[in-house]
């Protein structure tokens, strides 16, 4: 199983209202014009008529009368402009303006993707169940000879590289090789890097060299190597392979006899031993 976590961005704005108090100041200027009679003139006048109320003025009965009738004659009375007061008024307004707030919102996603499991695994690789299976194996006609070959699993914990227990394919005449199979399907996931490995031997029927070419494949993609001489099945073989994009839900595991060329398959051994099979994964796709 596989997660990946993308991330994407979202922009709110929130539009917060909140009072605001504002004092404004306003200054009032207002005129006012004041008359004031210019008493001391009007008094210094009077004094003068007081002493003589002309014959014309006669109906007047006394300075007084007479006084306030001198603006029947051009005396006006004296007029003054005192300086403006100024008077200051304070004004309260509460107004409530609109704030704007603009966030940004992380969200992050998960998203899971399930796929094939890995491996299953070889199963029964070290043969320690006494049985070939689930392993298969086929015998083909030898290319000296025309002679097939079997393939049994011995309990002999001294030659077993582990347990005790391992697989013999032997030649039905020494002298004419082997050709053989041995197959088993596994579940891996397509695209991805596994390790494959187990443990040979086998044994030259005569004096001199051998030609035996064996190759191991793993969904196709196959190896060569020449199992090395011995009784018991210790010498490791180990091989990285990858499994193509293609393959299906099943991976074949295989065991033959590789091409020389021009379709010869050889191998003059009286027997090639195996034990240990085993697939790990390497680089997950």
């Amino acid at each position: 199983m596989d997660s990946k976590s993308p991330r994407s961005t979202v922009t709110q704005t929130a539009t917060v209202t909140s009072p605001v108090t504002q004092t404004a100041t306003t200054t009032t200027t207002a005129i006012s014009t004041a008359t004031v009679t210019d008493l001391a003139k009007r008094a210094n006048l009077h004094e003068e008529r007081a002493a003589s109320v002309p014959a014309y003025a006669s109906p007047c009965s006394g300075t007084v009368r007479y006084s306030s009738a001198c603006s029947c004659f051009g005396v006006t009375q004296a007029t003054v402009t005192a300086a403006a007061p100024t008077s200051t008024s304070i004004v309260t307004v509460t107004a409530s303006p609109t704030v704007s707030i603009a966030t940004t919102l992380v969200v992050q996603t998960t998203t899971t993707v399930t796929k094939a499991s890995p491996t299953a695994g070889v199963v029964n690789g070290g043969f320690e169940s006494g049985s070939i299976s689930p392993f298969n194996f086929q015998s083909f006609p030898s290319l000296i000879g025309g002679f097939g070959n079997s393939a049994a699993v011995v309990n002999n914990p001294s030659l077993a590289n582990s347990g005790s227990y391992f697989l013999s394919v032997n030649a039905d005449v020494e002298s004419a090789g082997v050709n053989f199979a041995l197959t088993q399907s596994l579940s891996l996931r397509p695209g991805s890097t596994y390790k494959l490995a187990f443990y040979t031997a086998s044994q030259c029927p005569r004096a001199g060299a051998c030609t035996c070419l064996v190759e191991a494949c793993l969904g196709g993609n196959c190896q060569a190597f020449d199992p090395p001489g011995g009784d018991a099945p210790k010498a490791r073989q180990e091989f990285t392979v990858d499994v193509p994009d293609t393959a299906g839900p099943t991976t074949e595991l295989k065991v033959d006899l590789a091409d020389l060329g021009n379709g010869l398959k050889l191998c003059e051994r009286a027997f090639v031993r195996f034990d240990d099979f085993s697939v790990t994964a390497v680089q997950m796709i």
